[in-house]
């Protein structure tokens, strides 16, 4: 006997995978006769295949071993080893590794087997489930946050395609896709909290929505005969049932066109019964681990967890200065009467001095000099007076000249805004002048900015994290929306109708915003609820309005109660 262990290595947002790197591969397995032991003792290798994808990498190998350990920790040194000996798989990751027992009855030297298929048909059945519910989980996450770049997320329509076409995971899919709708049903059932179906997807809607009443309906009144308990044999049967029912193939390979309309019923029914833990989960894997009991699971989720923690200790000091900036430039442009009040961030020489500079450098080149130059003509304008000659100058300047204007431009605000701590007259002096050289722009190029800032804050207050950048997008927003709450209520009403998705063009946006929204006003329900130490008060819901009013509207009740409980109030509710 045999054990043949399969690994996977992944680097997920790369695009590496191609022939030549498993050429590179094959040559580091082929030199390698055995594997040797912590006690000494030598595995041979037999023999195996290599296959691969865009930032995946399959490896099945047969080592002279029946101890199903043994082989485990073989393959996982060989991960290692490839990793080791090939510089492009160094920041790659073992995602996965399994072994099972075979029959050793290959010459490793021989021919290679006709019959033998790729090495992901060939996985335990254990593993081929996990792998599906990943992908399952993947294209959960790339229905309720779609991301360009495809970072923690598996792209739906590519999940749904490859399914119907014959892939690996099609024999598994439907059953784990019944498995972890049955538990996404229980576990809102918990959280008590019903939503409609996401926007985003393909199939037919009025199929999902069919599938989403018929995994409620088991979840609150459990009918196919199982114990309660038996999860498993109860989303078979649940799933057999609905198959049915609507004239729907299990097996793909049969019956493409109805596996397709299923998986995607499937995929866009689970997105909306996990809504409620989809701010707690923000990878496949940490998904999957808010459904499953499941060690490997957990380990893998643990694991996104830790790297994303890491990376929102570094974006959390760059995104409170950033939002912060983005606040003072958009009280300035909108609500100059405000510069006499407080000003949050104004007196730290750290925001001031950083991103409150860019944000600032960018408003006033847009701005120009004509504006600046109006709001000096009284002379009684020092900061005016000091803009006016460099920003005339990068006016004046030919395109191959601008380096020198613009360094000016930063030398001058430089000095304008040099300020101890403790001290917010520089900026708020600054802020003025903004405001003044706002006033003669014009309404169209100030509403421009209103919008433009909160789109992209990361981009104009220069924040420089090794981060995805719509999720430092998002972290500067949300936090934005909490100083603003804190500020003054028609701060944030205005700022909250400025959302991107509430003004972009692009449909999608709105299941996400709206859920979004309501578990805004979820928090601060409960909130205020454990204020005045009872129950949550009986009042009208806000599902029913437009999405707009409903966003809007509930940002404007957060900043009402930060008023009458504090500021704190707003950034629990907002996760900021």
């Amino acid at each position: 006997m045999a054990c043949e262990v399969t690994f996977r290595l992944t680097a997920p947002g790369t695009t590496a995978g191609g022939e030549e790197l498993l050429l590179r591969v094959v040559d580091v397995l082929d030199a390698e006769d055995g594997h040797t032991d912590a006690d000494g003792s030598v595995v041979d290798l037999v023999g195996g295949d290599v296959a691969g994808a865009p930032g995946a990498l399959v490896c099945s190998v047969t080592v002279g071993t029946d101890r199903l350990a043994r082989a485990v920790e073989a393959g996982t040194d060989l991960a290692e080893l490839l990793r080791a000996r090939i510089p492009d798989l160094l920041d790659w990751q073992l995602d996965a590794v399994g072994a099972q027992r075979v029959d050793a009855d290959a010459d490793p030297g021989g021919e290679p087997d006709p019959t033998r298929a790729t090495p992901a048909e060939h996985l335990p059945l254990e593993l081929v489930e996990l792998c599906s519910a990943h992908l399952v989980a993947g294209a959960v996450r790339g229905l309720y946050a779609p991301d360009p770049l495809r970072r923690h997320m598996v792209d739906p329509a590519d999940l749904v395609a490859g399914a119907a076409e014959g892939a690996p995971w099609a024999r598994t899919l439907p059953g784990v896709l019944g498995d972890l709708l049955l538990r996404a049903a229980l576990l809102e059932r918990e959280h008590g909290e019903r939503v409609q179906q996401v926007g985003r997807g393909g199939g037919d809607p009025a199929l999902a929505e069919a599938l989403l009443a018929h995994v409620r309906a088991e979840a609150d009144h459990p009918s196919t005969g199982y114990a309660e308990h038996n999860l498993r044999m109860r989303a078979h049967a649940l799933v057999e049932e609905f198959t049915a029912r609507h004239e729907l193939s299990r097996r793909g390979e049969q019956e493409p066109e109805q596996l397709a309309a299923f998986l995607w019923a499937g995929l866009r029914a689970l997105t909306a019964l996990t809504s409620a833990v989809h701010a707690d989960a923000p990878t496949p894997w940490a998904l999957l681990d808010e459904l499953v009991d499941d060690p490997v699971v957990a380990h893998f989720a643990e694991r996104d967890r830790d790297y994303l923690d890491r990376v929102g200790v570094a974006v959390t000091g760059e995104t409170a200065g950033a939002a912060l900036a983005v606040l003072l430039v958009r009280v300035a442009l909108v609500h100059p009467d405000l510069l006499d009040g407080p000003l949050p961030g104004a007196d730290d020489p750290d925001v001031v001095g950083g991103p409150l500079h860019h944000v600032l450098f960018h408003v006033l080149l847009d701005l120009g000099a004509d504006a600046v130059e109006a709001a000096a003509l009284d002379g009684t304008d020092p900061v005016a007076a000091a803009l006016r000659p460099v920003l005339r100058a990068v006016a004046d300047a030919d395109a191959e000249d601008l380096f020198d204007p613009y360094d000016d431009l930063h030398a001058a605000l430089e000095d304008l805004l040099r300020t101890e701590a403790g001290d917010p007259g520089p900026a708020r002096a600054v802020l003025r002048s903004l405001a003044e050289a706002a006033a003669f722009a014009g309404a169209d190029r100030v509403a421009a900015w209103r919008a433009d800032l909160v789109h992209d804050p990361r981009e104009y207050a220069c924040v420089l994290v090794d981060a995805d950048d719509d999720e430092v997008d998002r972290r500067i927003r949300a936090l934005l929306l909490a100083h603003a709450c804190a500020l003054d209520v028609a701060v944030a009403t205005e700022l909250a109708a400025d959302l991107p998705e509430l003004v972009g063009a692009d449909p999608r946006d709105d299941p996400a915003i709206r859920t979004t929204a309501l578990r805004w006003w979820k928090s601060l329900t409960e909130l205020g609820a454990e204020a005045a130490g009872g129950p949550p008060a009986d009042g009208p819901e806000p599902g029913s309005l437009a999405t707009r009013d409903l966003v809007v509207g509930v940002v404007q009740a957060v900043a009402v109660v930060s008023a009458a409980l504090g500021g704190d109030v707003a950034f629990e509710v907002f996760g900021a």
